[in-house]
């Protein structure tokens, strides 16, 4: 991703959170929807620019054209966060006026207001975003859910049950699987 989104979701007016739903958009899905439908970019020059092959590219903007469907027709909030990227610079946010910035320096004070408010984005050394919750790793084929070790992708890691590859939990492939089990125990 070139940079994280400006907020950290969005919800229906009228509603308090605490009485809303929510669904989870990836930040590579929320990355799709930027270059495709606000950048105007086609299918194969985001995927360029996302680093993915076309059609990943494709079910990865499907996903949250429908992901963003649910929440306006379902009347949830959209939590945007979580799924598997890397941000190219290192990228602060400012709790007082919303900014985003990036900068090579470490700083203490916000660039646009002053604010001492501010919290580091993604990792320094691995671009990764940072997040409160912890990346579980869970295996397709038994179910066996682990904590992901902090420099290694889940898609490198070996089920300690089966030996099988395993997918970060909540992360497009988990999604996907998820929902092809459900579409199979309804027919």
């Amino acid at each position: 991703m070139g940079c994280p989104p400006l907020m950290n979701g969005y919800k229906p007016f009228g509603i308090p959170i605490k009485e809303l739903g929510c669904v989870r958009l990836l930040f590579e899905e929320y990355e799709a929807i930027k270059l495709a439908d606000y950048n105007m970019l086609t299918q194969e020059e985001a995927a360029k620019k996302m680093n993915v092959s076309r059609p990943t590219f494709t079910r990865i903007y499907e996903q949250a054209r429908q992901t963003i469907a649910k929440a306006f027709v379902e009347g949830k909030a959209i939590i945007v966060d979580g799924g598997d990227v890397a941000f190219s610079e290192l990228w602060y946010k400012c709790e007082t006026c919303n900014e985003v910035f990036s900068s090579e320096d470490q700083l203490d004070n916000c660039s646009s207001c002053g604010s001492e408010h501010i919290h580091l984005v993604n990792d320094k050394q691995t671009g990764e975003p940072i997040t409160e919750e912890k990346k579980i790793c869970t295996c397709l084929s038994c179910n066996t859910r682990i904590e992901g070790k902090r420099k290694q992708k889940c898609q490198q890691a070996e089920c300690p049950k089966c030996g099988m590859l395993m997918v970060r939990e909540n992360s497009y492939q988990h999604a996907e699987y998820i929902r092809n089990v459900k579409s199979m125990g309804n027919k």
